[in-house]
């Protein structure tokens, strides 16, 4: 059995999508973050970072259970766990890399940014930070370009399938950028066509409801 410990942000739904993805069998439990349970010592001995996702499978590498932790991690052990997801041209899985790379690194970065510079502040009865707000707003949309462009040129991340990497970048492309405001997916059709399509899964259907 595996076990999802998790809550219904970006990096959470990234697990969650993968798991629906891969048609694997599983439980989730929801962590509340408001309420500091990821930092209460249960969840702490499963992730010491006292963050979520943290995924638990009782049938891990050789039958022995494994713990892991991190979004991308957790994505990246499911598409090898199942051989789903994966690309089957080396091109395609440097792109898939490169791609899962830039929104684990560069991407989320930039939106964790605007949550604890913007959204965090007002949400507090505070000033946003706005040097700071600033400065990752553009990084998130510079990104956002990148994945634009390469949209723009290729149906998926990787090239002619979908592959992990898409199933990094989608709950970004859905969830994180509503903390640009208005209409975030505007000024990039091609993210809007792609995210279009994943939300037609079966999949995305189970996790975002």
């Amino acid at each position: 059995m595996i076990t999802l410990f998790t809550s219904d942000t970006a990096n959470g739904q990234k697990a969650a999508l993968m798991l629906e993805e891969c048609g694997l069998p599983h439980q989730r439990i929801a962590i509340d973050l408001q309420a500091g349970e990821h930092l209460a010592p249960a969840f702490l001995a499963r992730n010491p970072l006292g963050k979520i996702p943290v995924l638990h499978d009782e049938d891990g590498p050789g039958g022995a259970a494994i713990t892991i932790s991190q979004s991308a991690a957790i994505v990246r052990y499911l598409a090898g766990k199942t051989g789903l997801l994966l690309p089957s041209h080396p091109r395609e899985a440097a792109m898939a890399d490169q791609f899962a790379s830039l929104v684990s690194a560069d991407l989320s970065a930039a939106f964790t940014g605007i949550f604890q510079f913007g959204v965090l502040p007002l949400a507090l009865g505070e000033a946003p930070v706005q040097t700071a707000l600033d400065h990752f707003t553009a990084q998130a949309h510079r990104g956002l370009a990148v994945i634009d462009t390469r949209l723009n040129d290729s149906p998926w991340l990787a090239g002619s399938a979908m592959t992990y990497a898409d199933v990094l970048a989608y709950p970004v492309a859905r969830t994180s950028v509503r903390m640009l405001g208005g209409d975030p997916l505007r000024g990039y059709p091609a993210i809007r066509r792609w995210a279009t399509v994943i939300a037609a899964r079966p999949a995305a259907r189970s996790v975002f409801v």
